[in-house]
C-alpha cells in the first residue's frame, strides 16, 4: 500500500465517522428539530439506516450487502434502552454496552452469515457503553446538531454512531 492509499484510506475512514454520526443523530430525532415537525421514531430511524446503507455502498461492498446493512441497521435501531441513556453506575453501564450489542447484534449476524469480518460491529455495540459515558462527562455544544451541553445522550449518539461508521466500513470494505 503506497502512502496516498493508506492517506486516502484514512481520509475515507474519518468520512465514515462524521457521517456515522450523522445517521446515529438522525436516529436520535435531530431531523425533527431541523424541520420544527415530529417525523416519528421509525422515519428517524430509516434515515439511520439509509444512510448507513450508503456508507456500505460507498466502501464497496458487494452487490446485496448495502440493502442488508440497511435492514440490519433499521432492526438494530430499534432496540429500546433497557436501563438510563445517562450512565449513573455499572447497572447503567452495562445497560447501554448491552443496547450496543442489541443494536449492532442484527448487522454482525448478517456479516457473519455471509463470511464477512463481524468483529468490528460487536466492537462498535461495545462502545456505545464508553460514547454516552464520555458524553456524560463531556457533553458537546453544537445546537445545530441538537447537541447542548445540559442534554448529554445526543452527544453519545454522535459518538456511538461514529463507531458504527467506522465498522461497517471496515467490515464491508473491499481491498
Amino acid at each position: 500500500m503506497s502512502i496516498v492509499e493508506f492517506l486516502a484510506a484514512g481520509l475515507f475512514l474519518l468520512f465514515a465517522a462524521v457521517f456515522g454520526a450523522l445517521a446515529r443523530r438522525m436516529a436520535g430525532g435531530v431531523i425533527e428539530q431541523w424541520i420544527g415537525a415530529p417525523t416519528g421514531t421509525q422515519t428517524a430511524r430509516m434515515f439511520q439506516a439509509l444512510m448507513m446503507g450508503g456508507l456500505a455502498a460507498a466502501a464497496g461492498a458487494a452487490d446485496f450487502v448495502p440493502l442488508g446493512v440497511i435492514l440490519l441497521t433499521f432492526i438494530g435501531a430499534t432496540a429500546g434502552f433497557p436501563t438510563g441513556m445517562v450512565p449513573r453506575g455499572a447497572r447503567d453501564v452495562a445497560g447501554l454496552a448491552l443496547h450496543g450489542l442489541m443494536a449492532c447484534g442484527p448487522l454482525a449476524l448478517g456479516a457473519w452469515w455471509i463470511g464477512l469480518p463481524w468483529g468490528w460491529l460487536v466492537l462498535a455495540g461495545l462502545a456505545r457503553a464508553p460514547a454516552y459515558d464520555a458524553a456524560a462527562r463531556w457533553p458537546l455544544h453544537w445546537p445545530a446538531l441538537g447537541l447542548l451541553r445540559q442534554d448529554p445522550p445526543p452527544t453519545g449518539e454522535v459518538l456511538s454512531g461514529a463507531a458504527l461508521g467506522v465498522a461497517i466500513v471496515l467490515t464491508v470494505w473491499r481491498v
